[in-house]
């Protein structure tokens, strides 16, 4: 990969690390999985409601983790 790439890829998986593991499963079935807010809180035993807020307020916590960075 070249240097760019590179550098994406440390500021992504710096932008993660402030996640906890909740946070980064959630994320993981929303955009990785490819699945609906309510699949994911079925899956994790809660409603489509909570997990709309929790994802606005984990993006919320990865653009200021990235705006920090920049």
């Amino acid at each position: 990969p070249n240097s760019n790439t590179r550098d994406e890829y440390d500021s992504l998986r710096d932008g993660l690390s402030v996640l906890s593991e909740s946070e980064l499963v959630l994320i993981d079935m929303r955009y990785f999985q490819g699945r609906t807010q309510s699949e994911v809180a079925r899956s994790m035993g809660t409603n489509q409601a909570k997990v709309s807020r929790n994802e606005k307020k984990i993006l919320r916590k990865l653009k200021n983790s990235f705006d920090m960075a920049a």
